[in-house]
């Protein structure tokens, strides 16, 4: 004997269709251990996304900051007036994932950034005051490759 089962198209219309009756079943626990799987499978990849978000959004972030920076300190040679403006702060209050950006720029072009890193990881790499800023990039730079950071 067959079923009927109305199929809805919209808000006002439904289709008869015909559909055989069978044997055929499901149990409830094949259905929850299938479920979780899905459920499983659709959360590592929601927190995957996510991840990956985060990280366009921190490297976009950190981007805007850097150039806004970079432009308001380039004729400055006050290290203070350099590390207290505004958008150097905000890259520090970044913390540690904005650290492969930082490491980044100062491998390409090495520049006063590179105090960020001392005050993001509480780290000095140089053992004296002496150290040129180059030097300092450089033990960052290879501070970072050890880490997998860059």
């Amino acid at each position: 004997m067959n079923k009927i089962i109305p199929i809805f198209l919209g808000m006002s219309s439904m289709i008869p269709v015909d559909v055989p009756q069978t044997d055929f079943y499901i149990r409830q626990r094949d259905i929850k251990e299938n479920l979780t799987g899905i459920r499983s499978e659709i959360l590592n990849y929601n927190v995957f996304i996510s991840d990956l978000n985060t990280d366009l959004y921190m490297e976009k972030k950190f981007e805007i900051h850097y150039k806004k920076w970079k432009s308001k300190t380039l004729f400055q040679s006050n290290i203070t007036s350099i590390i207290s403006d505004i958008d150097f702060q905000e890259i520090v209050k970044m913390g540690y994932r904005v650290i492969p950006f930082i490491l980044r720029e100062i491998h390409e072009e090495p520049n006063n950034l590179v105090w960020a890193l001392n005050r993001i990881t509480n780290l000095t790499l140089s053992g004296s005051q002496n150290t040129t800023l180059t030097e300092a990039c450089k033990s960052w730079i290879k501070w970072g490759q050890k880490q997998n950071l860059i």
